[in-house]
């Protein structure tokens, strides 16, 4: 589990890195009101994903009787999906123009 944290957390900065990296001015830019409601809207989304994949991961462990372990790594999936969900919200408010 700890081996797939470092991994995301190192995907998370050298993507940072190289998007600031193609576009320094953007990067230094003050968000618009459109970009902070994008952001809004698209962490609304991955809010409602993590949720329930910690409501999975805790009832998994209570039906299952699965053990702390596996609970964690459910967790850990929650949270995954959820940034994935987020990022992928954000293209398509962008992309649609919202």
């Amino acid at each position: 589990m700890l081996y797939c944290v470092i991994t995301f957390v190192l995907i998370e900065v050298i993507a940072h890195i190289v998007v600031a990296m193609r576009t320094p001015q953007d990067a230094q830019a003050p968000q618009d009101e459109r970009e902070r409601l994008i952001e809004r809207e698209a962490i609304r989304v991955a809010h409602y994903v993590f949720v329930v994949g910690v409501l999975r991961a805790v009832s998994s462990m209570i039906h299952l009787g699965a053990n702390v372990f596996a609970m964690a790594y459910h967790v850990l999936l929650a949270f995954v999906a959820a940034e994935v969900v987020n990022a992928a919200a954000r293209i398509v408010y962008h992309r649609r123009g919202f």
